[in-house]
Parts: structure tokens; C-alpha cells; sequence
């Protein structure tokens, strides 16, 4: 900072020595030593909070760059997703399509020829049916 060298300290030295006088130059001596590590102390601390506030600074910065991404990503996803769910859906819909299509061609007189489905509500409406009148009687 101070570029003292030692012929200069004993400069000082010499006439703070003629100056304060033997009597007073111990207290001026012990004074400007205590405010000298009143400084460096205080100059320590701004360091370490100024370096605290660029590392948070760059963390901060890290940070909104990962959530950006994360969104990113998350929206990437999501559109994936939907785009699954959408094909998933069409090929749902044009299976029930193409059953709906083979029970119209398999119908004939309004009943359905070999129908899984139908004989399946058929048995089930004669066990109602038969449960209808043991309950009953």
C-alpha cells in the first residue's frame, strides 16, 4: 500500500520521538497501533463481504439459468406428453371406430352375430332375472 522502507520508519521514528517526548510517545504509539488493526480488520471484512456478494451474485445467476432450463424442459416434457397422450387417444378412438364398424356389418335383425359383449349382457341379465323372482317369491 505504503511504500515505507526501513529508513523511513526510523525517520518517523526520530521525529515523533522529538515531537511527543518520551512521555507521551508509548500511548500515541499503542493508539495508532489499535487503529491500524481497527483498519485492517474492517479492510478484511469489506474483502469477505464484497467476495460473499459476487459468489451469491453468481449462484443467483446459476440458479435462474437452471430454473430457466428446468422450464424448458419441463415444457419439453409436457408436450411429449400431450403429444403420447394424442396418439394414444387416436388410436383408442379408431379402435372403438373400427368395432363400431364391424358390429354394424356382424348386425343383423338388430341383434349381433357372436358378440362377446352381447352374450356377457345376456347372462348377466338372466342371473338379474333370476334373482328378480327368487327374491321376489
Amino acid at each position: 500500500m505504503f511504500d515505507i522502507g526501513f529508513w523511513e520508519l526510523v525517520l518517523i521514528g526520530i521525529i515523533a520521538l522529538v515531537v511527543l517526548g518520551p512521555e507521551r510517545l508509548p500511548h500515541a504509539l499503542r493508539a495508532v497501533s489499535y487503529w491500524l488493526g481497527v483498519a485492517r480488520v474492517t479492510a478484511a471484512r469489506i474483502k469477505t463481504e464484497l467476495s460473499l456478494d459476487a459468489t451469491v451474485q453468481e449462484l443467483s445467476a446459476d440458479i435462474v439459468q437452471l430454473s430457466h432450463e428446468a422450464r424448458g424442459g419441463g415444457d419439453k416434457i409436457l408436450s411429449e406428453i400431450s403429444h403420447e397422450n394424442n396418439e394414444e387417444t387416436s388410436y383408442r378412438v379408431n379402435c372403438i371406430e373400427r368395432q363400431e364398424s364391424e358390429i354394424k356389418v356382424n348386425t343383423f335383425g338388430g341383434e349381433v352375430a357372436d358378440s362377446d359383449n352381447t352374450q356377457n349382457d345376456k347372462d348377466i341379465d338372466k342371473l338379474i332375472g333370476s334373482n328378480d323372482k327368487e327374491g321376489g317369491g
